[in-house]
């Protein structure tokens, strides 16, 4: 991760490639968002959905679900930045392709992220339109996909459902919720919060969470699912903080560019990844995603 992002920042040292730099990644999110519409059997996962189907398709295509759904979910923001900057049509259309392979792979992260990332970048750049006008189309875009994955059956069995538990489940009624993801990411929450309380200085040690499921003969032994509490646990409150010093820097660095300058910089695109990453951070690790990372 270090050497490459050397090397791109040796790169992207000029505005010209700044925007190539941006195009790369636009057509590498339509290309593979593409190729996995191509090669699943659309027919099958929405009549009897399984998101297990739609990940064994990406392991097919060499990717794994949330390398692919998490990049994915930050080009989407990328994309919509690209909208108001340039103007152009195409990056519209992108953020659609790739929007709607996230709905279909049912990541409910990378679905939250990519509808936040829009609105985030809309509501920041000032350039084409009001506030309010921009408000009220974001507020109906919002409302439209809402009703479609409740109320539409294929789009409800496929993600409204998971979606609806989700939030319940955020909000502390964990009695309708019935996805074993959820039930067993709540499981991991609290018990990475135990083995930070146990070791709040320097953990258990990076990737040692996993240690702590083997020790108890846990199912799954991989990781917390949530990239705050797995470095809390495996890091303590040193880790935690050396991790997350970059994050609070470019966020308060990009607010400084945005209130000074123009609103058009490269600062609205920066403010709302962190503000994604952080978001998506929640329900996912991210630490050693090399993709994630690197974008």
């Amino acid at each position: 991760i270090l050497f490459t992002a050397v090397v791109l920042g040796e790169y992207i040292i000029t505005a010209e490639r700044w925007n190539k730099a941006l195009n790369f990644l636009i057509v590498a999110g339509v290309v593979t968002s593409v190729r996995c519409l191509l090669y699943t059997d659309l027919f099958s996962l929405l009549s009897y959905y399984n998101r297990d189907m739609f990940a064994k398709e990406l392991l097919s295509a060499g990717l794994t679900y949330n390398a692919f759904t998490t990049p994915m979910a930050l080009i989407c923001i990328i994309a919509v930045y690209l909208v108001y900057k340039k103007s152009k049509k195409r990056y519209a259309i992108a953020y659609g392709v790739i929007t709607l392979t996230l709905i279909i792979s049912g990541s409910r992260k990378a679905i939250v992220v990519a509808i936040l990332g829009l609105i985030f970048v809309s509501l920041l750049y000032k350039r084409n339109g009001s506030t309010l006008k921009k408000i009220l189309i974001i507020t109906g875009v919002v409302v439209a996909v809402y009703m479609s994955l409740m109320y539409i059956p294929v789009l409800y069995n496929a993600v409204g459902d998971i979606m609806q538990q989700m939030f319940d489940s955020l909000l502390g009624d964990n009695s309708s919720v019935t996805d074993p993801s959820l039930i067993g990411r709540a499981f991991f929450r609290k018990k990475a919060w135990e083995i930070f309380f146990d070791h709040p200085i320097l953990g258990v040690g990076i990737n040692n969470f996993s240690t702590v499921m083997e020790q108890i003969n846990y199912s799954h032994t991989l990781y917390a699912h949530n990239n705050f509490l797995e470095l809390l646990a495996d890091g303590g409150i040193i880790g935690f903080c050396m991790y997350y010093w970059i994050y609070i820097k470019e966020l308060l660095s990009s607010t400084l560019s945005y209130m000074h300058k123009s609103h058009t910089s490269p600062a609205v695109l920066v403010m709302s990844i962190f503000i994604c990453l952080l978001i998506m951070e929640y329900g996912q690790i991210t630490y050693y995603n090399i993709s994630a990372q690197l974008i």
